[in-house]
């Protein structure tokens, strides 16, 4: 690379007195060299060893140990080592590992100098091959062949013949080859063989390279199934089913339905199916074997062959007759009979009695019946049941077992008897049972019954009545009893004689009667009887009544209220009267009709309300009438109060207070509303008056100190109107509470011990205004607080690569805010480093470490800081040597308070930032800005084979898109739009800027066309240029400006 004073291609241009230097700067090559191991060495595999996805030096094609021999590669990037196939290889046929220099991905840098070798070791795969054969070879099952518990290959769903295919297998490690059943194919249904290159488990191991097949071959079984019927398919009986004499599979102690199973058994010879009787006997049934059997149970199967026989025993038929008596004990004796005849053990028998199991003729109808032995039928309700009809006929098939019953039970009856309380009363009902009037109970009065009525038995029935003659059953309190439950309900078993009983009485009425003293006041009140609101009695003024209500008679009632629509009973004093007794109690007798009155005499009350200025004052008071705390008015603050307080009428009370917390000579205090100003107040019956004690604090003010940081040691003198309220106070120091005047005061601070005020940033806040100013009112309690924040400075330190500076080096710094890439914000401090200062600035400005701010540099072409994030600050002339980073709240460089160190390291060229064309235009020597003359110390500059800038004055015009003999602006002149970015690019290269593959190529492209034109810089030249070349013009402008702006997406460096 030359550099120096030289450009890229070595030219230099000398003015008369120039001393110039040009450098020659060369790196030592790298090499990489790439071999390939093949496992094992005999495989006759060839690959392509690339370098960087390109086919490298001797690496075409080679086998085992071959390589690309040592490759020179570009340093310090990375490089990627692959490969390919060769000559049909597969790379799927092979496990490839990169290793040596490179990492697994094949990823490797290389320093200058570096030689470095990188392997790809390639093992061939090894294949496996499962091979299905079915005995008989005709069988349809279908099997899923695996190897390691999955499916390989083809193998899915296979018959006989059926394969996996060459499956890839890891070689050195042991496989296993196994099977499932597929499509409803059952494993268990087959004897399987394994074979070929596998054990008998069905391992195997490969080594590299090798193919190998395994064989399973699945022979089918036979099976004989035995199957049990019985007749009738209920019938109790167990049978052990035996094959060649022993019980098989699932056969043991079965019923209906019950199987072997089926059973594997040895093909072509004869085997023997029988029984034995497991539950019962053999002798109690009929025998036949049949399905695939012979009549004598021998059967022989064939290899395959799926085969099944049938045992059915049929058991003989009989009936048995049972008794059953209702109630059990009742002592009637019966002959129980079949066909007319007494049978078995069935004559003069009670309940439990039975014919015993009589053996009968199957496939015809017998009856049932029965004679009395003892008693008469007619005693009874008779149903024939079981097994018969209920005409006692009966047909019974083979080895049927089955019973008839005759129950018989004695008939029930019912009695419903009638009692009134009074028993004077003239009442009368209908006395019903189950809904009817039942018998002789119609239209009874006292004592009257229904007679014995028969009902059925087993079943719940029900008494109840109607009124008759005009009897409202609603005057009456009813109670069913005797042998009925409450409800009426009652059950009767055979032979049962029961009664019950319904007994009315009558009720009793009470009156609830409603007084108010005065009459005239509006309360509203709710009249009770036992806890309920009674008939009309809702909500009832002066004179209102509950109507006649009717109670119980005999019981214990209690009259009361409660208050309606807001009526509070507390508001009044009442009395019961009448019928009740002074607590409301009254018991009535049936028939009984009373009244009763509750008299309600309105109270008087007083309530005493606090008011407190302010009314968030913290003070508590007790209120007082008459010299004593009332009702909730102890210890209340603002909008407390007593409540409405009971008091006597027609005499003078006082109300007062005394200090609960706080002190009363703290306040002033007015008593007013219906009190007069020394609290007295005198009430007549039935008003409610209202008194208010008003107390008004006098105001103060607390300053509280806050430090920002808190542990900062700076001491502060709090001031309030001028006068020291607190000294040399630190974070969370105060003055305590002051107590003021009203009207405005003034909060200050003066510096404390060691203290300077200057170092820090003053708030005032809480109730102070941002001046410290404060309004106190009638009452107030404030709090001001003074806020100082130690402030931020920054000082900035700066090295060349980590070194100190030279005595030609010079940089600028500032700090602004508000600046951006759209704004240039304001400029709060400007400083140079240098030698003479070592470097170091330290800013005077105090800055709010809550704040944002832009710590900036100016930075020449061809060199670069170390700062984060950095981004050129909004210039109108287009100058982007300011860049800038964001320091303080929010940034990724937070300030702390007081001193901030940012250590700044520049590199110098070649390799740094690269500059705009406004750049080169501002720091010229012609253009009057004050600026170091770098364009000046840049130049020449070769724009073609045709025009060289030589001059300051020629380079601002070129750089400005101006003719350089009329100076008008071309800058829609798409070659002079391009040659102001390709010269700036050029004079970026000459400064030592960084570059890259996109800028070259813009460069030699812009060259090139600028050649084509003979571009001169004076002259017009888009009506000489073809479209492509106006449009490739614009493309390269644009990729210039943005190398020249630092575009790192466009041009990395």
């Amino acid at each position: 690379m030359i550099g120096g004073a030289c450009d890229s291609s070595g030219h230099v241009t000398l003015q008369p007195g120039d001393n110039k230097t040009c450098t020659i700067t060369n790196t030592k090559n790298a090499t990489l060299t790439v071999t390939k191991t093949l496992v094992p060495s005999t495989d006759t595999g060839t690959f392509n060893l690339q370098i960087d996805g390109a086919t490298a030096g001797t690496g075409a094609a080679v086998g085992n140990n071959g390589t690309t021999g040592a490759v020179v590669v570009s340093i310090g990037v990375q490089h990627t080592v692959s490969e390919t196939g060769a000559n049909g290889t597969l790379l799927s046929n092979y496990t490839a590992v990169i290793g040596g220099a490179c990492d697994s991905s094949g990823n490797v840098t290389l320093q200058p100098g570096d030689n470095k070798t990188c392997t790809i070791t390639n093992t061939k795969n090894a294949t496996l091959t499962v091979t299905k054969t079915l005995v008989p070879s005709a069988d349809t099952g279908t099997f899923n062949l695996q190897i390691d518990g999955a499916t390989a290959g083809t193998g899915a769903a296979v018959g006989n013949n059926g394969t996996t295919g060459a499956v890839a297998v890891s070689a050195g490690v042991q496989h296993t080859v196994g099977e499932t059943g597929a499509n409803g194919t059952l494993v268990s249904n087959y004897t399987a063989v394994f074979g070929g290159a596998c054990d008998s488990s069905g391992h195997v191991t490969l080594q590299p390279g090798d193919t190998k097949t395994c064989t399973i071959t699945n022979s089918k079984n036979a099976t004989l199934t035995v199957n049990k019927v019985l007749n009738p398919s209920g019938d109790a009986g167990r049978f052990n089913l035996q094959i060649d004499g022993a019980t098989k599979g699932t056969g043991g102690s079965v019923g209906n339905g019950g199987t072997t199973g089926a059973i594997v058994v040895t093909t072509g010879v004869a085997h023997t199916v029988g029984e034995t009787a497991a539950v019962g006997n053999l002798s109690d049934y009929d025998t036949v074997i049949s399905g695939d059997c012979a009549a004598n149970g021998s059967v022989t199967l064939n290899p395959g062959d799926t085969k099944t026989c049938t045992i059915t025993n049929t058991r003989h038929a009989t009936l048995t007759v049972n008794k059953i008596l209702n109630p059990s004990g009742d002592s009637g004796r019966f002959n129980l009979r079949i066909d007319g005849a007494t049978a078995g053990t069935g004559a003069s028998v009670g309940d439990g009695g039975t014919t015993g199991a009589i053996v009968v003729t199957t496939g015809v109808a017998h009856t049932v019946s029965e004679t009395a032995a003892v008693g008469n039928l007619s005693d009874y309700v008779t149903v024939i049941g079981g097994d018969c009809a209920s005409n006692g006929s009966i047909t019974l098939n083979p080895g049927d077992n089955k019973t008839c019953t005759i129950t018989n039970a004695r008939k029930a009856t019912l009695t419903v008897t009638k009692t009134l309380v009074p028993s004077a009363d003239a009442g009368t009902f209908n006395l019903r049972i189950d809904g009817a009037t039942a018998g002789t109970g119609s239209a009874v009065g006292n004592n009257g019954t229904t007679g014995a009525v028969v009902v059925s038995t087993g079943v719940q029935h029900t008494v109840s009545e109607t009124g008759a003659n005009g009897t409202l059953l609603s005057n009456y309190t009813a109670v069913i009893g005797g042998a009925c439950d409450s409800n009426g309900n009652v059950t009767l078993q055979p032979g049962d004689n029961k009664t019950c009983t319904i007994t009315n009485t009558k009720n009793a009425t009470l009156t609830v009667t409603k007084t108010l003293l005065p009459s005239s006041d509006s309360g509203r009140f709710n009249l009770q009887i036992d806890g309920a609101t009674a008939g009309t009695g809702a909500a009832v003024g002066n004179n209102g009544t509950t109507g006649a209500v009717a109670v119980s008679a005999g019981v214990q009632h209690a009259v009361g209220e409660t208050g309606a629509n807001g009526t509070l009973l507390s508001n009044y004093t009442a009395v019961f009267g009448g019928a009740c007794d002074s607590s409301g109690h009254i018991t009535l007798q049936p028939g009984d009709t009373k009244t009763c009155t509750i008299t309600n005499t309105k109270n008087a009350t007083l309530t005493v309300n606090k008011v407190l200025n302010p009314p968030g004052d913290p003070g508590l008071f007790n209120l007082l009438i008459d010299g004593a705390t009332a009702g909730t008015g102890a210890a209340v603050g603002n909008g407390g109060t007593t409540g409405a307080v009971v008091v006597a009428s027609g005499v003078t009370h006082t109300v007062s207070e005394t200090a609960a917390v706080g002190d009363l000579a703290t306040y002033i205090t007015a008593i007013g509303g219906d009190c007069a100003s020394n609290g007295t107040v005198t009430l007549s019956p039935g008003q409610n008056k209202v008194c208010t004690i008003t107390n008004t604090r006098d105001p103060s003010l607390t300053v509280i100190k806050y430090v920002i940081p808190s542990d900062d040691p700076g001491k502060f003198n709090l001031l309030i109107d001028g006068v020291s309220r607190a000294t040399d106070v630190g974070d969370g120091g105060n003055t305590g509470v002051v107590m003021l005047g009203l009207g405005s005061h003034k909060v200050t601070e003066t510096a404390g011990f060691g203290t300077n005020l200057s170092d820090y940033l003053p708030v005032f806040g809480g109730a102070c205004a941002a001046d410290g100013s404060v309004l106190l009112g009638a009452g107030d309690n404030k709090v001001c607080t003074i806020t100082n924040t130690l402030a931020s400075k920054v000082q900035v330190i700066k090295t060349i690569a980590g070194g100190l500076l030279t005595a030609a080096d010079s940089f600028t710094f500032q700090l602004r805010q508000g600046a951006s890439t759209t704004a240039a914000g304001t400029i709060l401090a400007s400083g140079v480093v240098n030698l003479g200062n070592a470097g170091t600035i330290t800013f005077p400005t105090k800055l709010d470490p809550n704040q944002t701010y832009q710590l900036c540099e100016v930075v020449m072409p061809g060199w670069k800081n170390n700062l984060p994030n950095l981004w050129p600050v909004f210039n109108s002339s287009g100058d982007n040597s300011t860049v800038c980073t964001n320091i303080g709240a929010g940034t990724a460089l937070p300030l702390s308070p007081g001193l901030n160190t940012f250590r700044i390291d520049n590199s110098r060229p070649p390799g740094g930032l690269s500059r705009t064309i406004g750049f080169w235009k501002n720091w010229s020597s012609c253009t009057g800005g004050g600026q170091a003359p770098l364009l000046d110390a840049n130049l020449p500059v070769l724009v073609d084979d045709y025009f060289s800038i030589t001059t300051c004055q020629v380079g601002v015009a070129i750089l400005n898109k101006s003719d350089i003999k009329t100076g008008k602006k071309m800058a829609s002149d798409p070659l002079y739009n391009m040659a102001a970015q390709y010269v700036a690019a050029v004079l970026n290269y000459h400064a030592g800027a960084f570059r890259c593959p996109a800028s070259d190529n813009a460069v030699n492209q812009a060259y090139a066309l600028l050649n084509k034109y003979q571009f001169t810089g004076t002259g017009a030249y888009a009506k000489l240029m073809s479209a492509a070349d106006q449009a490739l013009a614009n493309t390269v402008a644009a990729q210039l400006d943005a190398y020249n702006n630092n575009n790192f997406a466009v041009c990395p460096p």
